[in-house]
């Protein structure tokens, strides 16, 4: 079996390899990396707007972009590729858990921000019992 990208996926991932070229150089990723925010909003939001990538594998009815995870998979390489600084899988894992668990209006109400680059995400899961902290569960 032969697998390859699509002209659009090679693209996309184009597009995203350029972006990150431009705004996560070596010098950059080193100065975030002892930034007390660990990221550069700006360049988080332009990632988002631009680029589509806060919620890119969120179907459309849900506030994403309605892509496969073999786009994300690509947009994953090239973010470590270039070692971009950035809440991206912390995004990713909570916008999936938004998309499948909410109804659609929700989920994009939800998403919409995330999307936008104007919010933060992650993931937080408690205990069986319900309490949100390891301990908790003896």
């Amino acid at each position: 079996m032969h697998f390859a990208f699509t002209p659009e996926q090679e693209q996309f991932r184009d597009a995203v390899r350029r972006f990150l070229h431009d705004r996560s150089p070596p010098a950059e990723v080193r100065r975030l990396m002892d930034d007390e925010c660990g990221h550069d909003p700006g360049v988080w939001r332009q990632m988002c707007q631009e680029l589509g990538l806060g919620a890119l594998h969120v179907p459309e009815d849900r506030g994403g972009q309605g892509f496969s995870v073999t786009e994300l998979g690509i947009a994953f390489e090239e973010m470590g590729r270039a070692l971009l600084c950035a809440p991206y899988l912390s995004s990713v894992l909570a916008t999936t858990a938004v998309a499948q668990a909410c109804a659609p209006e929700e989920a994009e109400q939800i998403v919409s921000g995330i999307a936008a680059g104007e919010q933060l995400a992650a993931l937080a899961l408690t205990e069986a019992n319900g309490a949100g902290t390891p301990a908790a569960s003896n």
